[in-house]
């Protein structure tokens, strides 16, 4: 990676984003679709993408932030101790069935 002197703040939160997101791509497809809501068609690219590449990605969005934070985090801060998973779920299920979109499932 380039020297983290020469990126933001938001560019080095996308590079690690983006080196986690690849790393559980390559171990589990399933999984990568299940925690990061990867469609089957993005899957083999993200898996192929070269350190250069991500780096490419970061650097021309500037301080665009590829992942956003999800709207109800103080809900989970604020929630018992315990429960914001569930809380989650709960989210979780409901917006795959609204968005229409399929999680990344492998056969």
């Amino acid at each position: 990676m380039a020297s983290s002197a020469s990126l933001t703040d938001v560019q080095i939160f996308n590079y690690f984003g983006l080196n986690l997101l690849q790393r559980i791509v390559r171990e589990d497809r399933a999984m990568a679709g299940l925690m990061f809501s990867v469609p089957v068609s993005h899957a083999a690219d993200i898996a192929h993408l070269t350190d250069a590449q991500m780096l490419g990605i970061v650097t021309n969005l500037g301080d665009e932030c590829l992942f956003a934070l999800r709207p109800e985090l103080l809900r989970f801060a604020r929630a018992p101790e315990g429960l914001a998973a569930s809380l989650a779920a709960v989210r979780q299920q409901s917006t795959h069935s609204e968005s229409g979109h399929r999680p990344l499932v492998v056969a």
